[in-house]
């Protein structure tokens, strides 16, 4: 008999002392059942870029000035260079050099129009101006020069302060294309259910291209009325197309994998074909389909992917199969592999970008080192979480290649 999972006590987090990840508002775990004859609520998760999928929008502040001086230490920046140019002027005051140019103290706006905001770089050139024209005037020479050197600190006065407004304008510009490019991402990868009858999800996607959410990686998972479909993917390359060829497949599974007269072979000759349409010569896509009934009964197709782990109280496994096939898009052969599994059971899917991860030595990231990690987390979601802490620390907070990642635990029939 399996001892039974642990979980975490009433109100808690779900997460060790030593465990400082940010967690989804909704983590995963079932609600418990509704009312009478209901099934459970199927909560939703929410991503970010590193934890799932929509990245909080950029702040009006790092709009304005898309600084790389952080928002906390901009004022005391531009106290440094308000002192540095006092300092310097006061010290050629108190030196009399006249005949030293004043057109250096326009460095002051220039530097703060590339690091802070229009407001800041306006005041750093009134400074400057200021600054300017006591040194200037409080120093003998000749007037026809003083005002000249003033003319040039003016020049570039009003030369830092646009140039801090042109930054602004594209800021703020790049935001907009951002903030369509978020919505464009999220059409691709949908929420995925923390809770249906058969299972608890959680997921976890990190894009190898830093200012994106979703790559060339395919992740979504189906709740239907007597069963959960889920597929993980990989596609071949990197950029747009990846991004566009993993679109056109994740839209053909749910439209196909929704519909409960459908199986699951079907389901993936379906995803091929479309592949085979959009794909160029040399594309192809990787991926697992799953489907689990309320019974326990999983089916896996396996399609050139990395076998999903299975991690049970009795040990773990990898589910291969029985002979490996040619990627979606290269006509594979559909093998249907069936298993049974037990409540509390838990399954790992995922992308060559977690087996391929390199530490400085070249050594790979290894997931039989992460078994008791999959066994005694508390939730689902703290196992992915805390994979992608160790991928981390293993990488040295690098990632080459995109990495999606699924864990599920089995709740079995009702």
């Amino acid at each position: 008999m399996k001892p039974p999972r642990r979980h975490p006590p009433a109100g808690t987090s779900g997460q060790g002392p030593d465990e400082l990840v940010a967690r989804s508002p909704s983590i995963a775990r079932s609600s418990g059942p509704g009312p009478a004859g209901t099934p459970p609520v199927r909560k939703r998760q929410s991503y970010t870029r590193e934890g799932s999928l929509l990245a909080n929008p950029t702040t009006p502040d790092a709009v304005e000035t898309m600084s790389p001086i952080p928002a906390r230490w901009r004022r005391g920046a531009l106290v440094v260079l308000l002192a540095a140019a006092c300092g310097l002027a006061f010290a050629q005051l108190a030196l009399g050099q006249s005949d030293l140019p004043v057109a250096w103290l326009a460095a002051v706006p220039l530097v703060a129009s590339v690091t802070l905001s229009v407001r800041a770089t306006t005041m750093a050139a009134a400074a400057a101006l200021l600054l300017a024209a006591l040194v200037q005037f409080a120093t003998p020479g000749r007037a026809a020069l003083e005002w000249a050197r003033i003319v040039v600190v003016c020049l570039l006065c009003g030369f830092a302060i646009v140039n801090a407004l042109l930054r602004t304008l594209a800021a703020a510009r790049l935001e907009r294309v951002r903030a369509v490019a978020r919505v464009a991402q999220s059409a691709i990868l949908h929420e995925v259910p923390a809770t249906t009858i058969e299972a608890m999800f959680a997921s976890r996607y990190v894009s190898a291209t830093k200012e994106a959410q979703v790559g060339g990686d395919l992740l979504d998972v189906l709740a239907l009325s007597n069963r959960a479909r889920w597929v993980v993917g990989d596609t071949k390359g990197k950029g747009l197309p990846a991004v566009q060829l993993a679109s056109a497949a994740l839209n053909t599974f749910r439209d196909v994998a929704s519909r409960s007269d459908t199986d699951l072979t079907e389901v993936v000759r379906n995803v091929d074909a479309t592949v085979q349409r959009q794909a160029g010569d040399e594309d192809f896509i990787t991926a697992v389909f799953c489907e689990l009934s309320p019974q326990g009964w999983l089916q896996v197709i396996s399609c050139g992917h990395p076998p999903p782990l299975l991690v049970t109280a009795d040990g773990s496994r990898l589910l291969e199969p029985r002979s490996y096939t040619t990627p979606l898009g290269l006509s594979p052969d559909t093998l249907t592999q069936t298993y049974h599994v037990g409540p509390g059971d838990r399954l790992l899917l995922y992308t060559d970008g977690l087996l391929e991860c390199r530490d400085s030595r070249g050594d790979f990231f290894r997931l039989d080192d992460q078994i008791d990690l999959i066994r005694d987390a508390y939730t689902v979601d703290a196992i992915v979480e805390q994979l992608l802490r160790r991928l981390r620390a293993h990488a040295g907070g690098r990632t080459d290649d995109d990495i999606a990642l699924l864990a599920v635990e089995v709740r079995g029939a009702e």
